[in-house]
């Protein structure tokens, strides 16, 4: 006791300023409620290029329209019963609304502040962040809650940087408080009304990784700040809060590229590959989280891509899978080929042993390597993959015959492992007889509920969309004016573009 240096008030404490800590302080400042924001890092930490949305007015506008339903069974069933389809639904109806006040909030501020474009129109969820500043895809989110903390701020919201999280305390039965250490020591936040964690995951714990990822250790984080090490989730636990036990879902990713080198594009593309024995092991036509989880088993967790000079006349002609193209960093195939190049990320070889030197191969395996090359292309020419299957029509648009030959590196990494608490609809915290925590909320990569073993990757950006929505949720239900969002649906009328899951 005698280590807290001041005591402050709110009616909502949060934890956390990333999408979910911003749109909670949002959704309760809306509503009147003073809102202080407790940030572990210097300023607000977000990553992301897009979030999903459901049925906003935005896409609405642009012509789309959602069956609530639909959607709501198509998550259920994607995540083999590990999730919690009353949850699901939350987030699912809640995430429009979410939007609308983000909408209604920015309104009028010109194009310098920026504003959202939907991808509606063209059959998706995805929403994306715009403004002068945005640079490349994975500043989008990271510039969209800049701007929403100047907006929450003239909402009246406080926020304190470099305060982090450590321990939160119990008035009666309630959770009342967070104590935590800002630079001038510790602090403890009352919140009358509720506190919210919104910390991020739990990527930079090694324990709580090897306890509730094991099939991510070892991996390079491809984004996961060093904050974020499950403060929130263990805060919870020792309040007495229950964890899903796992394994959290996960989303192991190429790019951003953890490599040194940086990143290259074609990350999905269905060239040849092989693992560090120079060994092909699988049909490289496959969606992009089955190439990476499939990674992450083979020796040094390593895969080479190889391509030869027909690479620039086919590379337009692989579908419209995640990173078939450019990827995130390059805005064009040529310029993720020269950047890539230039950066050393790809590889240039005038031949085949000059492209085995490049990736390092030697003995063994830079004879295997070889072999397997010279197989491929007996493959190509009987037009049929007899090893693993792979489509004909791209077997023969990915020869290794002539040079310049390419060789691209790779190792996957998680971009965030998605889950934690158990909790509500209304994102309320649950104990070990999944009774309500009272006071305390969770939102984001805190909460569990939503995804199996891994996330869902054929709807763009709904690990964001997640964190969105579930922030709004819990700002409003920590006030108590979260509506009845069934009172939301509507049935598609037909006069619009209806957005299915699994739309391409």
């Amino acid at each position: 006791e005698s280590d807290i240096k001041e005591t402050v008030e709110a009616d909502v404490v949060i934890v956390g300023a990333g999408i979910a800590g911003t749109l909670a302080a949002l959704a309760a400042a809306v509503e009147g409620a003073s809102v202080l924001v407790l940030q572990k890092s210097s300023e607000p930490m977000s990553h992301g290029i897009g979030f999903s949305v459901f049925d906003a007015q935005l896409q609405r506008d642009a012509g789309a329209e959602f069956d609530l339903r639909e959607w709501t069974d198509f998550f259920a069933k994607d995540c083999y019963g590990y999730g919690n389809q009353a949850y699901i639904e939350s987030v699912v109806y809640n995430s429009g609304r979410a939007l609308d006040m983000m909408m209604d909030l920015i309104k009028d501020r010109g194009e310098d502040f920026g504003t959202v474009v939907p991808y509606a129109s063209k059959g998706g969820t995805i929403c994306m962040w715009n403004d002068p500043d945005v640079d490349r895809g994975y500043s989008r989110v990271p510039q969209m809650i800049k701007k929403l903390t100047v907006v929450a701020q003239e909402l009246g919201v406080e926020y304190r940087f470099k305060t982090a999280g450590e321990q939160l305390e119990k008035d009666g039965d309630r959770v009342a408080a967070v104590i935590a250490k800002g630079p001038d020591g510790y602090v403890r936040a009352k919140g009358a009304k509720g506190i919210i964690l919104a910390t991020g995951d739990i990527g930079n714990d090694p324990e709580m990784v090897a306890k509730y990822a094991p099939f991510c250790q070892g991996l390079p984080n491809t984004y996961m700040p060093p904050d974020n090490t499950g403060d929130g989730h263990k805060m919870a636990l020792w309040i007495g809060a229950s964890m899903y036990n796992g394994p959290f879902s996960q989303a192991i990713h190429y790019d951003p590229s953890p490599l040194p080198e940086g990143d290259a594009p074609f990350s999905g593309s269905p060239y040849l590959a092989v693992n560090a024995r120079g060994e092909r092991y699988q049909n490289e036509d496959l969606d992009y989280p089955i190439i990476a989880n499939s990674n992450v088993q083979q020796p040094g967790k390593l895969r080479w891509q190889i391509m030869d000079k027909t690479l620039t006349e086919y590379w337009n002609d692989f579908g419209n899978g995640m990173c078939r193209n450019q990827g995130f960093y390059y805005t064009t195939n040529e310029e993720g080929l020269e950047g890539a190049l230039k950066s050393g990320a790809m590889m240039k070889a005038d031949s085949l042993e000059e492209l085995a030197d490049n990736m390092g191969f030697e003995g063994e395996a830079r004879e295997t390597l070889f072999k397997t090359i010279e197989r491929y292309n007996e493959l190509i020419d009987l037009g049929e993959d007899l090893d693993f299957g792979k489509n004909p029509e791209y077997l023969k648009k990915t020869p290794v015959k002539e040079p310049p030959f390419y060789s691209v590196k790779r190792t996957p990494g998680p971009l965030g492992l998605l889950d934690g608490v158990y909790c509500n609809n209304k994102m309320q915290a649950l104990d070990e007889d999944f009774g309500v925590v009272e006071g305390l909320f969770v939102a984001g990569n805190v909460g569990h509920g939503m995804f199996g073993c891994d996330y869902t990757i054929s709807v763009g950006g709904i690990s964001c969309g997640r964190a969105f929505s579930s922030g709004y949720v819990a700002g409003k239900a920590a006030v108590d004016k979260l509506p009845d969002y069934k009172s939301y649906y509507q049935p598609p009328t037909g006069a619009g573009m209806q957005i299915h899951p699994g739309f391409k």
